[in-house]
């Protein structure tokens, strides 16, 4: 790693600094479904939710590629993310790989309800579509009939 901060390890940071607390923040966050003024289902901040995780997970992963090895004693070695000039809770300049890899789970959970939702919403609308042509038609051509 360099000697300077670069803009991973301020992303890092930002993301581990009350690591916690977003962790417990992203596991209990629940998806709202809303329906729009055209009787349209959709995921309430969807598309700011989905770039959010989408890019705390791209953090995670380069942050991953730039494990380096830390002996603490000569039987334990860990991975870590080496922070160089930021702090985690005050007293440590490093990431765990365990706790890379348990944020990480979480944000790939939420993507995942995220994309299961967003199927499942799209083939509702598809059929409220498709019910709704059906109706036109048939209010067509009962009006032509008259």
């Amino acid at each position: 790693m360099t000697l300077f901060e670069t803009y991973l390890q301020k992303k890092a940071h930002s993301l581990f600094s009350d690591y916690y607390k977003n962790m417990e923040n992203w596991e209990k966050y629940v998806f709202v479904v809303i329906l729009d003024n055209n009787n349209i289902l959709k995921i309430r901040c969807g598309d700011e939710i989905l770039y959010s995780l989408k890019e705390i997970k791209g953090i995670l992963e380069n942050m991953i590629k730039e494990l380096v090895e830390y002996k603490e004693t000569e039987e334990e070695t860990y991975m870590i993310f080496e922070m160089d000039g930021y702090y985690i809770d005050h007293d440590r300049c490093w990431i765990y790989e365990y706790e890379i890899d348990d944020y990480n789970d979480i944000i790939e959970n939420k993507l995942c309800e995220y994309i299961i939702l967003s199927k499942q919403i799209d083939d509702y609308n598809k059929n409220v579509k498709q019910d709704n042509d059906i109706l036109l038609d048939a209010i067509t051509q009962a009006i032509s009939r008259m």
